[in-house]
């Protein structure tokens, strides 16, 4: 009998089947899971058809044809070796790598748990390492560890660049070289506070009067779950942001330009290069910005007022600041903001509407101290208590850097070419700093003044967000005309999020609200009730919200891959 019909080869047959099995165990792992299902069913099919393929070839080459069993075993172990022993980098560093697994396996899994990370740091402390696809990174828990770590080792790392930086004259905010970001970085945090605020809280009140108007009047679709509120708070954050920033009010000639060039321009994910349509796009935005700009110099010149119609914007505040601004820096920068930020501040708006869908009591507590005026600090103020709480629980997630030179941390080695990713979702969960973390309680942030080595919600300090005070405007101003209404929610126990690391959870896409206005209620007189809000539904034609253009402090470059 031959080796390949008796025992013997039985024996190695069954060994190398073992083997096999054993190499695909952790796809059949993620297989298994019912959110990566949910939430990826065509990655869940591609993996699965991809599984029951090569399970039959197994068998078949098996039964009828060892030789190439053994080579098909052969194959996948050298595969796996190889996966081994390129995980292990070259380092003239002697401090051990973290503890964790760098498998494709877990890579995936990572995105669709959204409790992935927290049990990395439950099981091997605050620092391990994983993959994200074939980037290499360390994820370091704890705000004040991943601030210490970025500021005693700034000389080593630096930011994550995305593709689009490339495209802005003198790059953008987060990613500017250190002297040029001395010069713009102040600026730009002049420019987006004070009377620019002002702007956003009476624009952001009119608008959405007209969009949740339009939601409660559409409370009857869906089979009486309402319209998903997505495209409403989108075309409410994008009316706030273009006047706030450039001085276009909804309704205005310009203001349909902006829309329409925003509309190509949105639709442009920005972890790819930009396309044909969208440079285009950015080009007819630049011209349009850069007339604006050139009637304020010309206005400076003849000492008369060139925007008398036009609300305080950051645009012009920029030129009060500095006569010779804006330049196209500024002009490449704001237009790029307007982008991220709406899709950013929209997507706070989607999880304000969750958090209060299944917190109904905080409407009714908004609802009676809206126009109060008490308060002598935004803690204080229990709208802006939400947004803290919201921000704490569902929008601030993480912050990457990039290893450019071997470096050691706390006993660990950072390898050159790695990412860092500090975790900030789960950093603002740690039961040491906060009361039952996972509970919605913002009166805690009435209770504690948390320092920014507890929560920081908008980065690290050096390079942070400069549009902190405008979020506030524009969230706080919408839970107060939201107070209004009453709704019943629908899917707001599901989050979801794009096949891609850098994409952030957001609730499903079945979320929706069926809005009723409270009757009888006296709403409050607002300074900004002279600013009608808009009669029809312009959610229609507003531009549509982006999915994934939200930037906390950087993102790896993955579509590098």
């Amino acid at each position: 009998m031959s080796p390949e019909g008796g025992t013997l080869g039985i024996t190695i047959r069954i060994l190398e089947g073992c083997l096999l099995g054993w190499a695909f165990l952790p796809w059949a792992k993620l297989l298994g899971a019912r959110s990566f299902r949910r939430m990826f069913p065509r990655a869940c099919f591609a993996l699965l058809a991809a599984g029951i393929a090569l399970a039959v070839t197994a068998v078949l080459l098996a039964l009828y044809f060892p030789p190439g069993f053994h080579i098909l075993t052969a194959a996948v172990a050298i595969l796996v070796i190889a996966l081994m022993i390129g995980n292990r980098p070259r380092s003239k560093v002697t401090a051990p790598l973290p503890p964790g697994n760098v498998s494709v396996a877990e890579s995936i899994e990572a995105l669709a748990d959204r409790r992935f990370y927290s049990k990395k740091f439950a099981r091997h402390g605050p620092i391990f390492k994983m993959a994200q696809f074939h980037h290499k990174v360390v994820c370091v828990l704890g705000i004040e560890r991943g601030h210490r770590l970025f500021r005693e080792r700034a000389d080593r790392i630096g930011p994550c660049p995305l593709p689009f930086s490339d495209e802005v004259a003198g790059g953008f905010l987060r990613y500017m070289d250190d002297a040029t970001y001395e010069k713009y970085g102040p600026l730009f945090r002049k420019a987006f506070s004070g009377t620019t605020t002002s702007t956003a809280t009476k624009i952001t009140r009119s608008s959405a009067r007209g969009q949740l108007a339009c939601m409660a009047a559409r409370a009857g679709e869906n089979e009486g779950r309402g319209p998903r509120p997505g495209p409403f708070v989108h075309a409410i954050v994008h009316d706030a942001l273009a006047a706030s920033l450039f001085g276009i009010v909804p309704g205005t000639a310009a203001a349909d330009e902006l829309a329409t060039l925003t509309r190509e321009f949105g639709a442009q994910d920005l972890n790819q290069r930009l396309d044909d349509r969208t440079r285009a796009a950015l080009g007819k935005l630049r011209g349009l910005m850069r007339s604006k700009a050139g009637a304020l110099q010309s206005a400076a010149a003849l000492q008369s007022d060139a925007a008398a119609d036009e609300p305080p914007n950051a645009l012009a505040e920029l030129h009060r600041i500095d006569s010779s601004m804006p330049d196209d820096v500024c002009i490449d920068n704001m237009l790029f903001i307007l982008k991220i930020s709406t899709a950013n501040v929209s997507s706070l708006l989607h999880w304000i509407l969750q958090m209060l869908g299944e917190n109904k009591e905080w409407v009714a507590r908004i609802r009676e101290d809206r126009g109060s005026g008490a308060g002598d600090s935004r803690r204080q103020d229990i709208a802006n208590r939400v947004i803290l709480e919201t921000l704490r629980l569902a929008q601030s997630e993480y912050l990457y850097r990039a290893v450019h030179t071997d470096f050691e941390f706390e006993g660990v080695r950072y390898p050159k070419g790695w990412l860092i990713r500090q975790c900030v979702w789960e950093s603002h969960r740690d039961p040491a700093l906060f009361d039952r973390p996972e509970s919605f309680d913002p009166d805690r942030h009435l209770k504690e003044d948390f320092p920014k080595q507890a929560y920081s919600p908008f980065g690290c300090p050096h390079h942070g967000c400069n549009g902190v005070a405008l979020t506030y405007a524009i969230a706080k101003t919408f839970m107060e005309e939201l107070a209004d209404y009453d709704w019943d929610a629908f899917g707001a126990d599901r989050v979801e999020r794009d096949f891609r690391h850098w994409s952030h959870w957001r609730p499903g896409a079945d979320f929706s609200l069926a809005l009723r206005k409270v009757p009888g209620l006296q709403t409050p007189l607002y300074e900004a009730d002279a600013i009608n809000a808009r009669p029809e539904c312009p959610a229609a034609s507003a531009p549509g919200p982006a999915r994934s253009d939200s930037v906390d402090e950087s993102r790896p470059p993955e579509t590098r891959r």
